[in-house]
């Protein structure tokens, strides 16, 4: 989605990110982190802000919703290399199988990733931060709690095989198109449940109000694996935002949240 969602110039693109990092933060060890996914222009500085504040271990296991309707539902991308303008982002392809031979219904296909945005538009600003860092991208299309539990079993099972935690990446914007002040308080109730740790009620939530978190159940299955693992305690807003800061226009909007997870 280089061109669109953020520069296809490598320098362009450089100079982007040159302004999306401005600002010193001091980066902290992280179990997990939400960052958004939209254009650069709308929620790039957001995503920024969160990945800048994270000590970015040697992979990031990087959870995103499937917007489109190529390939399987539940999908790891099968790369060795993510490519972005002048450059490219390391996976770990050996991982990506493990994950995919443990992880009932995972599956891996790189059809499901080839017109993804959730994922991509990450990869620069984490290459900018953290060179040598892998990325392992999965995108999920749906699922139930007792899904999303099971993924969080055996994912948790792998992680505790590595001999360093990932860091849980979880890809999502909040809710889609309604105005800015319905926006914002549909959000509100998500992030509320979010920052409980509280997974369950927020897939509950988001389902009895319709809230268009699209990452929700990428959300749903990392605070599961953390809290399986024992090493969630915390969430920390980053910020928020809607498409309306940008633009100025408050009839239909999306919101963005930025977290991180101690």
């Amino acid at each position: 989605v280089a061109g669109r969602f953020y520069p296809a110039a490598p320098a362009e693109m450089n100079a982007m990110l040159d302004d999306m990092l401005a600002g010193s933060a001091t980066p902290e060890r992280c179990k997990a982190i939400m960052v958004p996914h939209a254009g650069w222009q709308f929620s790039g500085k957001l995503a920024a802000d969160v990945l800048k504040r994270t000590r970015l271990p040697r992979r990031i296991i990087a959870i995103g919703p499937k917007h489109t309707p190529h390939g399987t539902d539940w999908a790891v991308a099968p790369h060795h290399n993510w490519l972005i303008p002048g450059g490219r982002v390391a996976s770990d392809y050996a991982l990506a199988m493990k994950l995919a031979e443990s992880i009932d219904g995972l599956e891996p296909d790189a059809n499901a990733h080839s017109a993804e945005h959730g994922i991509e538009v990450e990869l620069p600003i984490i290459a900018r931060l953290a060179p040598e860092t892998q990325v392992i991208g999965i995108v999920v299309g749906g699922g139930n709690l007792a899904r999303c539990d099971k993924f969080a079993e055996q994912l948790a099972g792998v992680i505790r095989e590595l001999d360093e935690p990932p860091l849980l990446l979880i890809s999502s914007d909040m809710n889609h198109y309604a105005n800015d002040d319905e926006t914002r308080r549909l959000d509100t109730l998500a992030l509320a449940d979010l920052d409980r740790l509280d997974e369950d009620s927020l897939f509950n939530t988001c389902r009895q109000n319709h809230i268009s978190m699209c990452g929700m159940i990428p959300a749903v299955i990392i605070l599961k694996t953390l809290k399986k693992l024992g090493s969630i305690h915390q969430s920390r807003q980053v910020g928020y935002a809607t498409s309306a800061d940008r633009t100025g226009d408050k009839s239909k909007v999306v919101g963005y949240a930025g977290r991180i997870f101690q």
